[in-house]
């Protein structure tokens, strides 16, 4: 069912940005920045380097600047709209569906749009817990970090993406606004159902689904039943990774492999990509008390699960009705060919 590239493993990359981590973890403590922010900060700058297809190297300079101050604005919106519900979720809507658009501008456009629209949905899970001038200063630092080293090692990546690859054709502007109105339906469907079921983190419903969701239903729930399979794996080995090993040592060392495997294993498959993230994400909820981070790991898997479906049965009722329009104006046609 799944096919991988083994063939695209890169360790060189893996321990490029497994260093940068710890890089980033220890600018994070000492500037007081969220360490998580700027984690995920980095992360998302890297995919736009990775996946998003630049024509060039300054092309992908300007998309990761672009990231760097879209981002920070979008922990402010963020922030000031999370208070009120209804405010939050339409501008998730609006944020999401402009984002989403944006791939009638091209795969590398429509990539940096995704990052920013991931990070508008989770910043403010870290601005309320940890602080709003916390989560800015994660997020600068984390981007700030790949910012230097693109400009320190650019062809460093060059061995890893080849050659920009040819730009595959751009999509009809109704079929964008479609899909764009579907994701960012599916995001505040998402959102509104985790703010009202979940604890720990209201995010994870509209976090899987917009993690899965494509223009293909068939590669939806391809990638849903991967995200599961490799996920669920993840949280389970994680989990009691931070169980048996809840020291600070095991911790770094538990990042540094999750870091390195994360992008060796990013051009292989997404699947087993987000299983090592989910090892790095769950190891703290076991070494919390026995209880809470039992609670926190079984409301992931459930939302996890929720996530995916809510995202699978949105892009097959498009595609359905895509199919009866279709058919619906073939028969127009024959019936006027006839008259």
């Amino acid at each position: 069912m799944f096919k991988y590239q083994w063939t695209n493993f890169d360790p060189k990359l893996g321990l490029y940005n497994a260093l940068g981590v710890l890089l980033v973890l220890n600018l994070a403590e000492q500037f007081e920045a969220a360490w998580v922010a700027a984690g995920i900060g980095a992360l998302l700058a890297w995919i736009t380097v990775l996946l998003g297809q630049a024509r060039s190297w300054r092309g992908e300079l300007v998309g990761l600047l672009v990231y760097l101050v879209g981002g920070a604005f979008f922990s402010y919106l963020a922030h000031a709209v999370a208070p009120t519900e209804t405010l939050r979720l339409g501008v998730m809507f609006l944020v999401t569906f402009l984002g989403m658009m944006l791939m009638t501008k091209g795969m590398h456009a429509f990539m940096v749009a995704w990052c920013l629209v991931y990070w508008f949905l989770l910043s403010p899970l870290f601005s309320s817990g940890m602080g709003l001038a916390e989560t800015v200063n994660g997020h600068l630092i984390g981007v700030g970090v790949v910012i230097l080293l693109h400009l320190a090692k650019r062809l460093w990546w060059r061995p890893v993406i080849g050659e920009a690859a040819e730009e595959p054709e751009l999509p009809a502007f109704r079929f964008a606004v479609v899909y764009s109105a579907v994701v960012a339906l599916t995001m505040v469907i998402g959102l509104g159902i985790g703010a009202r079921t979940l604890r720990a983190d209201p995010t994870l419903i509209a976090n899987s689904a917009f993690n899965i969701i494509s223009p293909s239903a068939s590669q939806t729930w391809k990638n849903a039943f991967e995200r599961m399979l490799f996920g669920t794996a993840g949280i389970c080995c994680g989990f009691y990774l931070g169980v048996l090993f809840p020291g600070a040592l095991a911790g770094q060392l538990v990042i540094g492999v999750s870091s390195f495997l994360a992008l060796a294993l990013l051009r292989v498959s997404f699947g087993p990509m987000v299983g090592t993230l989910f090892i790095m994400i769950s190891y703290q909820w076991g070494t919390m008390e026995p209880e809470a981070g039992h609670a926190i790991a079984n409301e992931k898997i459930i939302a996890e699960l929720v996530g995916v479906v809510l995202a699978g049965v949105a892009i097959t009722t498009l595609s359905m009705l895509r199919q009866l329009r279709h058919r619906l104006t073939a028969n127009s046609k024959t019936d006027t060919e006839v008259n």
